[in-house]
């Protein structure tokens, strides 16, 4: 698909295009960060006028005592997290190709990784915003402060939105201190049934862990290629991340290793600070794969997903699971995602989550196959609703038009 480009620096002069061009030709736009998750949703449905976002990235004001942030949403993730960092503050979600995402992406795709058990999501961090709607109109969300209740919560609403109910243009968010120290504990096992015994040990752990993933045999050997570190084998790996002070962090570890003693994990560790870090880029870089290489990513009960990540195991998935909410991340075999095989055995990954009660969605794969799936998976009761806010925001279908489908 051809596109015509227009790379706005300043915000007015974005407003400026949709107001005086966009809008009154009814010209489609194809809302462009950094480019790393154009595969989420549906592939647009028509010529559009590429708007490349990376050019709104100024930071607007950073009082670091009140711990929040303003930034323009096309502000790369390294670089806010570069930023917070002079303050030893961080944002605390696991971004992936923070070197490329931007902001505003991020939180329209809803991105997030292994510490949202110990951190949260978008949900938790964006207090507020401002962004253009698709009739080049500026709307306001939140405030620059945590305690602020005014109005509706129009920034949940742009979470996950896929740029079709507006382009984000400047995002409050707050933030968190560094921590003192990090570290991973390792348990590996060789069947479904002893993981879920662990699972159900973790539910009552004296500890707090930020972060507790699974993965499968296929799914440890990509972990041990992203990290080029050594790590237990089995069939099943827990990584259990610990965050705090010193005092804490090892005191967690300890008492870690020795509740899990009762599970009979074939084996345990605890891997030092360094590697832990090295880790930890890995489990947020797991996801990180080529775009026409498609993942399910499910969102399941916490009691139903070991039965799940047997279920995706045996067809051949490489699997991270964030075990404690229910999220689990499929990375599809290249035997199933070409042409003729992927939309079966997507259906087979759609039934695999309904029965338990739970929803799927496609991310990545080849545009003219997806383009006729139902990658948002099954219609819900809630889509009604959702369709009628895409049209009092978007009255002419502008922002991103196909990219959210309510009729596939």
């Amino acid at each position: 698909m051809r596109m015509q480009t227009f790379a706005p620096t300043s915000i007015d002069q974005l407003q400026g295009y949709l107001e005086e061009d966009a809008v009154p030709h009814r010209r489609s736009l194809a809302l462009i960060g950094g480019g790393t998750a154009l595969r989420c949703g549906f592939p647009l449905k028509r010529e559009c006028v590429r708007v490349e976002l990376a050019g709104l990235s100024r930071v607007v004001d950073y009082p670091a005592r009140d711990m929040t942030i303003t930034v323009e949403a096309g502000i790369c993730v390294a670089e806010l997290q570069r930023v917070l960092g002079t303050e030893r503050q961080r944002l605390s979600l696991d971004l992936p190709q923070a070197a490329d995402a931007t902001i505003g992406g991020a939180i329209a795709t809803n991105a997030g990784g292994s510490r949202r058990l110990g951190h949260g999501t978008f949900r938790d961090y964006l207090i507020g915003m401002a962004a253009l709607d698709g009739q080049g109109r500026a709307f306001h969300a939140g405030g620059r402060v945590v305690k602020n209740v005014a109005g509706y919560d129009l920034c949940k609403l742009m979470i996950g939105s896929q740029g079709s109910l507006g382009i984000l243009t400047e995002v409050t968010l707050k933030v968190r201190p560094l921590p003192e120290l990090l570290e991973v504990v390792l348990l590996a096992y060789d069947s479904s049934d002893a993981v879920e015994v662990a699972l159900q040990h973790m539910v009552t752990t004296a500890t707090r862990p930020v972060a507790v993933d699974l993965f499968n045999a296929l799914g440890i050997e990509r972990l041990q290629s992203l990290a080029g570190l050594p790590l237990p084998q089995g069939r099943y790996l827990l990584v259990v991340v610990l965050e705090g002070s010193e005092r804490e962090v090892r005191w967690q570890v300890q008492t870690l290793l020795d509740e899990m003693q009762p599970t009979r994990p074939i084996a345990d560790e605890a891997i030092g600070p360094l590697e832990s870090a090295v880790l930890m880029q890995a489990l947020t870089e797991f996801t990180a794969v080529a775009a026409d290489t498609p993942q399910a990513h499910l969102s399941v009960p916490p009691s139903s997903l070991s039965k799940v990540v047997s279920e995706l195991n045996l067809q051949g998935f490489w699997i991270q699971a964030h075990a404690a909410n229910g999220q689990v991340r499929a990375i599809f075999p290249e035997r199933w995602s070409t042409g003729e095989s992927l939309p079966q055995n997507w259906d087979k990954v759609l039934e695999v989550a309904t029965l338990v009660r739970g929803q799927a969605v496609l991310v990545g794969g080849i545009e003219r196959i997806r383009n006729h799936m139902p990658v948002m998976g099954h219609r819900r009761d809630d889509w009604s609703i959702m369709e009628g806010i895409k049209q009092q925001l978007d009255p002419h279908d502008l922002l991103n038009p196909g990219r959210v489908r309510f009729h596939s």
